[in-house]
């Protein structure tokens, strides 16, 4: 009890996340929780394809909580009566057998079984403290109410089912996988520790973070370089000494990262840590690897083999141009990164 008040006092000056409400004018109290739970409300099923005095009254029926490290939000099995989004800290998300299978922070929880009116498929405890802002079951359906959204809700709601069918799908297909004898007596080998080859690199180390961003950047690169050199350079011109060097860095570095793919960067795939070079390079042969490896053609060496002009330059690295469609997943894990790594929420 003691804790509570502690970081009630270091978070809210002592005033419970309802009361502070109070004191905050309406006009300025729609205005600031809309810019905190903007994120999340932008993705929220129905809410965001609703009009925005709808929305406005959403937010205003908002309360906002805090948690200390370890407060249980929900349980596998019970009544979805809230809507969390949570603002700051993280969660673990476990299986009833109390096995951890994802850390989550910024993001929205309950989802599917808030608005398919089902109980909770997993467990949710916090990390470390934690706000988040809170939509009960009843103010929604006051909200329904209200504006008479109950027939539009229920078309809605059988339209875009499978949208939240998928997703109760994904976590439930984890929470198998992770049940299976298999996963568990795996989980319960060498006092649950898990054993990683020799040279591994795991998906949340920062050498990973910093290859991703590189990556990211890397893609960036080409995509503004490669049309520049197509269009401004002549068949006169030679290949710039600064480019061609720089070029032949990313070039190297595409090529590095096929095979760290291949041979040292575990993945997590349904919720299961897939830490053997054999398993993740299967797995990355069987979708990405063809693409990448198109795309990794070493045009810069090839242009210096063959004594290529400028405008020839610019046409070899075509083929490269076509790792430009793996730029939407560079961008996701970038932001990931961003709001996982640093105190700063960024949104697509």
């Amino acid at each position: 009890i003691s804790a509570y008040y502690e970081q009630l006092w270091r978070s809210h000056l002592g005033i419970k996340g309802e009361k502070l409400m109070r004191y905050i004018p309406s006009f300025l109290k729609s205005d600031l929780i809309t810019e905190m739970t903007s994120p999340f409300i932008q993705k929220t099923f129905f809410v965001k394809d609703c009009a925005a005095d709808i929305v406005a009254h959403v937010v205003h029926s908002l309360d906002i909580e805090i948690y200390l490290p370890g407060d249980c939000l929900f349980r596998e099995g019970e009544r979805c009566d809230l809507l969390y989004f949570a603002y700051s800290g993280s969660i673990d998300l476990l299986t009833a057998q109390n096995v951890k299978f994802k850390t989550v922070s910024k993001c929205t929880l309950g989802e599917s079984s808030f608005f398919m009116f089902e109980p909770h498929i997993c467990t949710a405890k916090t990390v470390d403290s934690c706000e988040t802002f809170q939509l009960s079951m009843d103010a929604f359906l006051r909200i329904l109410r209200e504006y008479q959204l109950s027939a539009k809700f229920k078309e809605y709601l059988s339209v875009n089912h499978p949208t939240l069918q998928a997703s109760k799908a994904s976590i439930e297909k984890t929470i198998h996988n992770l049940s299976s004898s298999k996963m568990v007596r795996f989980l319960e080998a060498d006092d649950g520790v898990v054993k990683v080859s020799k040279g591994v690199i795991l998906p949340d180390t920062k050498i990973r973070a910093a290859w991703d961003i590189s990556t990211f950047f890397g893609l960036l690169y080409l995509i503004m370089s490669i049309p520049m050199e197509i269009s401004f350079a002549s068949k006169s011109q030679s290949i710039l000494i600064v480019s061609f060097l720089l070029d032949l860095m990313v070039d190297a570095f595409f090529l590095a990262d096929i095979y760290c793919r291949l041979r040292k960067f575990a993945i997590v795939k349904d919720g299961i840590l897939i830490s053997y070079p054999k398993d993740f390079g299967r797995i990355y042969r069987r979708g990405e690897y063809g693409l990448d490896l198109v795309s990794a053609f070493p045009a810069s060496f090839v242009s210096y083999l063959t004594s290529a002009n400028g405008q020839m330059y610019g046409f070899l690295r075509l083929l490269q141009f076509l790792r430009a469609v793996r730029f939407g997943k560079y961008l996701e894990g970038l932001v990931e990164i961003v709001n996982t790594k640093t105190r700063f929420v960024v949104t697509t």
